[in-house]
């Protein structure tokens, strides 16, 4: 990761957020977070730092339940500024909600080759938050054939919203940013024992299963 890219795209990012007024509902998350709570070996410093961890390909931010114009106003300044000019499609690198268009997801980068955000905006129901990329978001594999045959179109990731909705903010890379005050536990839901640097992938527990995206009725909500 360029860290000077990563750094300077974030803080574009979290100013954007300030300037539509959805930074209180932004926050660092996934490998972002982990950067952050975790000291992780830089090959560069040549010694453990908190931050942008140097294998990580991309950095992670979220938003808590946002209003759609809120979504929108915050997407239009960040295409305004040249953020998505980095994609040769960049029509691919958004997501909307396929039954009130709401924003579930784009991922913004400046030029070729530099550093890309991932940007998710959250769904609540029936006390989880959920995310997700439409009906381009994979099925769980190991579920895939079972519920494509069940008549569902999409799966969303979640967590329970108690664990979330708490903000904090802290001092990253030089920037003030928001992480969940439950720091650790919320990563003890997204990664297999994250305080080892032993890699591993997101254990994600909470399944949404979507048979119909305008009728939130027809969710499924398992647990693994």
């Amino acid at each position: 990761m360029n860290k000077d890219n990563a750094r300077e795209l974030l803080a574009a990012l979290v100013a954007n957020a300030r300037t539509v007024g959805i930074y209180d509902k932004m926050f660092i998350s996934f490998g972002t977070l982990l950067g952050a709570v975790r000291p992780t070996m830089s090959r560069y410093a040549q010694q453990y730092t908190l931050g942008f961890m140097d294998h990580d390909g991309d950095m992670d931010v979220s938003f808590l339940p946002i209003s759609h114009q809120e979504r929108r106003d915050y997407f239009t300044m960040c295409k305004q500024q040249g953020l998505m000019d980095g994609w040769p499609y960049p029509d691919n690198r958004v997501e909307v909600h396929p039954g009130n268009g709401d924003l579930l997801w784009f991922s913004a980068k400046k030029a070729a080759g530099l550093t890309k955000c991932c940007n998710w905006f959250w769904i609540e129901k029936d006390g989880y938050l959920f995310h997700s990329k439409g009906d381009r978001w994979p099925k769980h594999a190991n579920e895939k054939i079972a519920h494509r045959s069940s008549g569902f179109r999409a799966s969303m990731l979640g967590i329970q919203a108690s664990l979330l909705m708490d903000l904090v903010e802290i001092d990253f890379e030089g920037l003030r940013v928001n992480v969940p005050a439950q720091a650790g536990t919320v990563l003890d839901h997204w990664y297999s024992k994250w305080f080892t640097p032993a890699g591993g992938s997101s254990e994600h527990k909470i399944i949404c299963y979507v048979r119909d995206w305008s009728n939130p009725n027809t969710w499924v909500i398992k647990k693994k």
